[in-house]
């Protein structure tokens, strides 16, 4: 697919990637801005800043006008907030939001940016698309983007907009200072020691953005795409780590 593009979440760490992503392709990218520092950083990546945010059901709509596609990456990613009240709003209502507008600009096709944890497998099963959820949910981050997808199928089904859902698990790469990655880092600097040797799964973060693309292009309206690169032990993760960056 080709013509300009609405995108959510550009400043972040996988929205960022995919704004370079598109701009190197050579796509028109229209960006959401909250702030003036998220505009600024936009801008410079080469996109046309539109200010708002997820609820301003205008700055959508003004940005989405003569789009065939939205790349909904904005989203809360904090696995042990203390109140889910925020993530639950970000991660469940935005997406609602956001699939609203893009309805009502008569948006071709919306990719959303879910997560492997929606998947749920039960303890020692492997994931897949198809996996049925286990019914529990281990943080109040993975229940927002589980209620979030299902939010955002159901309303591109009432609405009818054809939605893709793109779930990737640990992304990882340069730049990346939050979440899993400060986990791991904090690991191999000895400032925290590995308590609970789990497994991980990872996907490089330009892996990640081809994924979108993918999801644009071929990606089938209604179903989730898992994306991840590599499933590893923690402590193989660290000692992986601390071999590449020369850490003892």
């Amino acid at each position: 697919m080709g013509g300009p593009v609405f995108l959510t979440g550009g400043s972040g760490f996988v929205g960022g990637a995919l704004l370079r992503r598109l701009v190197a392709d050579g796509r028109e990218v229209r960006a959401l801005a909250r702030s003036d520092a998220s505009a600024a950083e936009l801008e410079a990546g080469g996109a046309t800043v539109v200010r708002g945010d997820l609820f301003d059901h205008g700055a959508l709509l003004t940005g989405m006008r003569g789009c065939a596609t939205v790349f909904h990456v904005a989203g809360v990613n904090a696995m042990c907030a203390r109140d889910p009240a925020p993530i639950m709003r970000t991660n469940v209502d935005g997406a609602a939001s956001v699939v609203r507008a893009a309805a009502a600009a008569k948006i071709v096709r919306l990719i959303y940016t879910s997560s492997a944890t929606t998947i749920g497998e039960p303890a020692g099963a492997i994931g897949r698309e198809d996996t049925a959820h286990r019914g529990s949910f281990m943080s109040s981050y993975e229940r927002s983007k589980f209620l979030g997808e299902r939010r955002a199928f159901a309303l591109g089904e009432e609405l009818g907009l054809a939605v893709v859902a793109v779930n990737p698990s640990s992304v990882q790469g340069p730049g990346r200072t939050g979440g899993s990655a400060t986990l791991l880092l904090d690991i191999v600097n000895g400032r925290l020691p590995v308590l609970v040797n789990t497994w991980l799964s990872v996907v490089d973060i330009e892996d990640c953005s081809a994924a979108h693309v993918l999801a644009e292009r071929e990606g089938v309206p209604g179903r989730r795409y898992l994306v991840s690169g590599a499933s590893l032990e923690v402590r193989t993760a660290v000692a992986l780590l601390r071999q590449a960056s020369g850490h003892p």
